[in-house]
C-alpha cells in the first residue's frame, strides 16, 4: 500500500510505536517528516511492502502488531505491556 503524503501512520521501531506524518514517496518507500533529524531514533524509510508488518494506518493493528513481536521474541515475559507515553507514542514496559 501506498499513503498519501501528510498521512498520519503508525510505525513500529525496535519496541515502540509511534505516529508519524508521510513526508515524501519515492517508487517503492517513503519518508516521515522526522527523517534524518539528529535526535530521533526511529528516523529510517519505511518500504510500502512493510504495511501492516511495520507501518500501519490503523492503530488497534500497529498494537496487536508489536506485541505479537514482543511475545515472539520473549515468550516468558507476562507482564510485558504496551504503555502510553503521549498522544502519539507508545513503549512495550
Amino acid at each position: 500500500m501506498k499513503p498519501k503524503l501528510g498521512r498520519t501512520v503508525w510505525c513500529i521501531y525496535e519496541w515502540s510505536l509511534e505516529a508519524q506524518k508521510v513526508y515524501a514517496l519515492g517508487e517503492r518507500s517513503f519518508i516521515t517528516d522526522n527523517y534524518c533529524k539528529a535526535t530521533v531514533k526511529d528516523s529510517q524509510e519505511y518500504d510500502y511492502d512493510w504495511y501492516n508488518y511495520r507501518w500501519f494506518t490503523s492503530l488497534a493493528k500497529a498494537k496487536k502488531q508489536i506485541m505479537q513481536d514482543y511475545r515472539d521474541m520473549y515468550p516468558f515475559d507476562y507482564n510485558a505491556k504496551l504503555i502510553q507515553y503521549g498522544d502519539d507514542y507508545y513503549e512495550i514496559g
